[in-house]
């Protein structure tokens, strides 16, 4: 792996708003999920372009700068209403400045997008720009595509190659748009393929072609049909009769010889005599009348994005591993036979985007040519020369990020949505699990949620001969466990492998329990309280801790993101009691601190600082605010709770609650230069550091991985 801290990703995206424009948040998680994938599919081809949010905020009405300097490309997309032009004089203007003079060096772009009849009036510069127009008397779905389709052939001509513009420059470079190849069949395709072009050229920006003509007299009809193919996009229009053209079969054999973006519109009505082969391994949309038309040229420039920006983001991210790629074959697309034909005489590594195809199509793959490896960035990336016999078991501390919730506004706050989160936790799993280590985390039985999420991912990175349930382990306190019916507990069996943790024996007299039935209703809520504390206290122990008698695994370290401050049933909140035992015990920890929350709070003591959020007076504060904001009033107030449980401890010799305690840890672990952390999780201070801070995922993923190796050799 690389030593080098300095990582630059290839393309981000920001998205900018004012606090008052109620929809600036759902365009900014609109474009999120296009350009960065669906964080609830994460098996789903995603091209994991990062976008970050810009807003104000209760306190400050201006977002935080925007770093334009830390990507090869920095695009920002300003959303222009009413609101933020009348805010121009009480700090917008300046900030739209800083827009605007940030974009000027380098190959950064912005993007002006116009809601209000008076958005050209937030800055003078700004006058003279072509804004993208968003009409709001288009349905919510209209706008959405039309905001979309603008900011992603945008991103597409700035990675084809042509110069940026220079908003200093008087002499403006004109950038050529996307074109459009339309293949259709005469016979049944031409009425289709006019309201198609017809919309292109009165619609959009976008430049079409279309043989009819498009071709002039007495030139080479297959040299240009192949010559257009190659610098195109090709929306096929697939109708009954398509398949048995020889030009529309010509005309998808040059774009893929050619590598070129294709997506398959599939209007077939009655039947294919024969569907041609090579249609395949592409994206297919059925249409419909009612299909709108902006729908399908939204995805057909994703796949022309997707073949801009996976090859270069690949090589970046092979920079940051320390793997070389400028020797490999880089595919947008899965490979198929085509790719390749001929067989290559020598070795060659063939890299194409997760998710990895089966070993049924690879086998066939390799049959036809077999110096060929095949295989995903994610695999390359986390390939050793060797791995350890024993498979070490990983802990992830994480939490949920319902809408609405304080870390979720937090997380809006740093320029996140909750999905930016959820899909850094699936990236940092299925690299995990691809490096051939296995997950354990303090789980819930209920429905959904990380467990069956991570059980999608085990399936698709494990080995034929791996049981998919035995790579993660879930831990489940017995107050979690004790009232789930056996159809909950077996169902969660078959997606990993549970331990369902015993009641602490002290309890069972305490209490007077019994160790097989749920909680007595006789128990007041002090009691239960306490003995849901008990449970998960008890539950983060087993996990880093093996008791005499015990058979179970044990973690081998701790990555920590995120997670809330208040709201929780524990001692503390969760991913804190989980640090604080893990650095009693010299476990080694990863602190992702970008996402904020209980992470943040932790490296803010590590660092020397001493964040309100450890000490007792902190926490009965947030706790108090927690339960108004969502009318929790039958909780015991935290303060009492403590003041209990203490008593408790006190009586039956067992740890107290001690904010003091934890935060000396906190700061004994961070003294001389992040010493204690460093010693125990391979990476140097400044590479902790970096964790701590940096918003990128494939840089965190490189840290992680860095330092598990380090510890594992």
């Amino acid at each position: 792996m690389s030593n080098d801290l300095t990582y630059r990703p290839e393309l981000v995206v920001y998205v900018v708003w004012h606090p008052s424009f109620a929809r600036g948040r759902e365009f900014a998680a609109f474009l999120s999920d296009r350009l960065t994938r669906d964080a609830n599919e994460p098996l789903s081809r995603g091209l994991q372009i990062p976008v970050y949010l810009r807003t104000g905020s209760a306190s400050d009405q201006l977002p935080k700068p925007i770093p334009c300097d830390q990507a090869q490309h920095t695009i920002v997309v300003l959303l222009v209403d009413d609101k933020m032009t009348l805010a121009r004089d009480d700090g917008w203007g300046h900030y739209a400045d800083s827009l605007v003079n940030g974009v000027k060096t380098g190959d950064h772009r912005l993007i002006p997008v116009n809601l209000s009849k008076s958005a050209f009036a937030l800055h003078g510069e700004l006058r003279k720009r072509n804004f993208l127009p968003i009409d709001f008397n288009m349905p919510d779905w209209q706008q959405k595509e039309r905001l979309l389709i603008g900011v992603v052939h945008d991103l597409c001509r700035l990675l084809c190659g042509s110069p940026s513009v220079d908003y200093a420059s008087a002499d403006e470079s004109i950038q050529n748009p996307v074109r459009v190849f339309l293949s259709h069949a005469k016979k049944d395709g031409e009425e289709l393929t006019r309201k198609f072009k017809e919309f292109l050229q009165n619609e959009l920006q976008l430049d079409t072609f279309f043989d009819r003509n498009g071709i002039f007299y007495a030139d080479d009809f297959g040299a240009d049909i192949e010559q257009r193919a190659a610098e195109s996009a090709l929306l096929i229009l697939q109708t009954d009769a398509y398949s048995t053209r020889e030009w529309c079969q010509k005309e998808v054999l040059f774009a893929k010889k050619h590598h070129r973006p294709i997506l398959v519109l599939d209007h077939v009505e009655i039947s294919e005599t024969r569907s041609f082969p090579y249609l395949g391994n592409v994206p297919t949309l059925r249409y419909k009348l009612e299909t709108p038309i902006e729908e399908v040229i939204s995805r057909l420039l994703i796949e022309v994005l997707r073949s801009e920006y996976f090859p270069r983001q690949a090589k970046r991210t092979g920079e940051l591993f320390g793997v070389d790629l400028s020797n490999a074959v880089l595919l947008a697309q899965s490979p198929e036979l085509m790719n390749l034909i001929p067989p290559s005489a020598i070795p060659r590594t063939v890299v194409y985007p997760d998710p990895p195809l089966g070993n049924h199509e690879i086998q066939l793959l390799n049959s036809c040519d077999p110096n060929s490896r095949l295989i995903t960035p994610l695999f390359l990336m986390t390939s050793t020369e060797s791995r350890p016999e024993i498979t070490p078991l990983i802990g992830l501390s994480i939490s949920e990020t319902a809408p609405g919730t304080q870390f979720a506004v937090e997380l809006e706050q740093l320029g996140f949505l909750p999905s930016h989160f959820e899909d850094a936790f699936n990236e940092l799993a299925r690299y995990l699990l691809a490096s051939g280590m296995n997950l354990a985390y303090g789980g819930d039985p209920r429905k959904g949620g990380f467990t069956e999420r991570l059980h999608g991912l085990v399936r698709q990175y494990s080995e034929q001969t791996q049981d998919p349930a035995l790579r993660v382990e879930i831990f489940l306190a017995w107050i979690a466990h004790i009232s789930q019916s056996d159809e909950t507990l077996l169902g969660l069996q078959n997606h990993a492998k549970t331990r369902r943790l015993k009641l602490p024996e002290d309890l069972v007299l305490e209490l007077k329990m019994n160790s097989i039935s749920p909680p007595p209703a006789t128990l007041s809520q002090g009691e239960n309280e306490y003995l849901a504390a008990r449970c998960l206290t008890a539950m983060r122990e087993t996990m880093q801790v093996k008791k005499p008698g015990e058979t179970h695994n044990t973690i081998q370290a701790r990555i920590l993101l995120g997670g809330p401050l208040a709201g929780y049933a524990g001692r503390y909140p969760g991913l804190m009691e989980e640090a604080y035992l893990a650095m009693k015990s010299d476990l080694p920890i990863y602190l992702i601190g970008a996402f904020g929350g209980c992470t943040r709070a932790i490296i803010d003591a590590l660092e020397g600082r001493k964040p309100e959020s450890i000490t007792l007076d902190g926490q009965i504060r947030l706790n108090e605010d927690f339960c108004c904001e969502n009318s929790e009033t039958d909780k015991t107030p935290y303060g009492e709770r403590v003041t209990d449980f203490n008593l408790r401890a006190v009586k039956y010799g067992m740890p107290l609650i001690d904010y003091a305690d934890m935060l000396a840890v906190f700061a004994a672990t961070g003294a001389n230069n992040l010493a204690g952390l460093s010693t125990h999780n391979g990476l140097t201070p400044d590479e902790n550091r970096r964790l701590f801070e940096t918003p990128h995922i494939a840089e965190m993923i490189y840290l992680v991985l860095k330092g598990l190796h380090s510890i594992r050799s």
